[in-house]
């Protein structure tokens, strides 16, 4: 999905460097990759990146394992018969997979179908053409602001970073009465004929995610989750760059709003003038992202390393070429702890001192307000988390 509102940010900044009165030496390449990659060492900045950054969704049901959440098309032939339905794509009101469906008949046959011609089909995992639930979280499941998987209705606010850091991302359980699965609701489909489910068997993406994922935890608290929301794009993007600093040094900063852990179940969201709407509304319109698991970046970003470090011991290294450096990392930690321990009081402090008037000063005070407040006051200081990946012999890292 095209997220417009970060293209037209870039063709901003183009402009304001080619005005710049100190013109710079700016080039812009379109992934990691592309960056030159040496021989010296590089700083990397990734604000806003990783939000950006497309999520796997699993549910866990207690009989079949961990289920990833899908996008599948609505279709007009779609019927509540309880055939159990003839593939991928088609449904059962009474879904054969629950045990207990005849006494918790599906409400889904209030399905919409009113838009047959924004409908576009969307390719599932290869998984058998079994029945499959509609993946919804009910607003009572939910249990954080009265959202859902599907409805974002968030309050009007200044701006995007505002909606985003004012919602808070489920990470309860998804689990129902009915053995684990999640239950549908009449509203699953959106106004574009799409609409979430649960695959019917673990996805491949499922076998390869999960369990690396949770590995990384407390085996009590693995085993509590019923939900887990994985970046794998995230985290190679954090290999990646463990990897190229442990080549050649440096380091890479990560402010982003998440946390350290436990993961989320469920953070997605989509924003669209600066107000939250439907994920699956008008696709290419909004602005789609989630919170970012720092506990998984650092997993990563860790993980890379050591086992570039261990296959460079067991080789026979190019005569000449100095060995990879050892990787760590610094944080998260909240961004109003970082900044403060950068000194921002004290700038503040110096900044209105020298503003030319007391609208000047006072502007500069809300700002700074806003930057170390909290969420329930409108700031960004507890939601955003600062991380860092750099040499291991970077000891005592400025805001850490």
């Amino acid at each position: 999905m095209r997220i417009r509102w970060k293209h037209e940010r870039i063709f901003d900044c183009r402009a304001a460097v080619q005005h710049s009165r100190t013109p710079a030496q700016v080039r812009w390449h379109a992934s990691l990759d592309a960056v030159p990659d040496g021989p010296a060492p590089a700083l990397y900045i990734a604000h806003e990146f990783f939000d950006a950054l497309p999520v796997h969704q699993f549910v866990r049901d207690p009989k079949r394992g961990w289920l990833e959440k899908m996008v599948d098309v609505q279709r007009e032939d779609d019927t509540d018969d309880g055939s159990g339905g003839g593939g991928g794509a088609r449904y059962d009101g009474n879904n054969a997979l629950d045990p207990d469906h005849d006494r918790n008949p599906d409400p889904i046959s209030e399905r919409n179908t009113s838009r047959p011609e924004s409908r576009a089909a969307v390719a599932l995992a290869s998984c058998p053409p079994l029945a499959m639930r509609t993946a919804t979280e009910s607003s009572a499941s939910a249990g954080h602001d009265g959202a859902d998987v599907r409805n974002r209705d968030g309050s009007s606010s200044s701006d995007s970073r505002e909606a985003r850091s004012s919602r808070h991302p489920h990470s309860n359980s998804l689990s129902s009465s009915r053995g684990g699965t999640v239950p549908a609701d009449s509203g699953s489909t959106s106004s574009s004929g799409l609409r979430l489910v649960l695959s019917p068997c673990p996805t491949p993406a499922a076998a390869l995610l999960v369990p690396r994922r949770l590995r990384a935890l407390p085996q009590d608290q693995s085993q509590a989750l019923d939900a887990l929301e994985v970046s794998a794009v995230g985290m190679a993007t954090a290999e990646r760059l463990a990897h190229r600093i442990g080549r050649h040094g440096g380091a890479a900063l990560v402010v982003d709003y998440g946390r350290e852990g436990p993961p989320y179940g469920d953070s997605l969201m989509a924003i669209r003038a600066h107000r939250g709407v439907e994920i699956l509304d008008g696709p290419g319109s909004a602005d789609l992202s989630a919170w970012v698991d720092f506990g998984s970046l650092k997993m990563a970003a860790e993980g890379a390393a050591a086992a570039a470090a261990a296959a460079a011991a067991a080789a026979a290294s190019p005569p000449g070429s100095p060995p990879p450096s050892q990787v760590g990392t610094s944080g998260p930690v909240s961004q109003a702890a970082f900044l403060r321990a950068l000194g921002i009081e004290t700038r503040l402090k110096w900044l209105v001192s020298r503003a030319s008037n007391p609208a000047e000063a006072e502007a500069l005070a809300a700002g700074c307000a806003r930057l170390l407040g909290g969420s329930e006051d409108g700031g960004m200081g507890v939601s955003y988390q600062v991380m860092a990946i750099h040499q291991a012999d970077l000891r005592d890292m400025a805001g850490f």
